[in-house]
């Protein structure tokens, strides 16, 4: 998925999330539940197809612009860290 789509759309950085707080990565948000509500209970690498995906906003906006279906590509009046 990274090297045959996401690389090739400019979302170097992607991953899969863990399911545990142990498996959470460096820069990734914690979760907290409501109540008892555990978040880490949820097999979140079971929902990689529609979710449980780790990404910058960055990430995330080039992989769209990727498989938008449009030729224009990111503005070269953007900020170095974004291209």
């Amino acid at each position: 998925m990274n090297a045959a789509i996401l690389s090739r759309a400019g979302a170097t950085d992607m991953e899969i999330a863990g399911n545990t707080l142990a498996e959470r990565q460096p820069r990734e948000v914690r979760y907290y539940g409501i109540g008892k509500d555990d978040p880490y209970a949820l097999n979140v690498r079971r929902m990689d197809s529609h979710g449980g995906w780790l990404a910058r906003p960055a990430a995330i906006a080039a992989f769209a612009s990727g498989v938008d279906g449009f030729r224009a590509r990111r503005s070269s009046n953007a900020a170095p860290s974004t291209r």
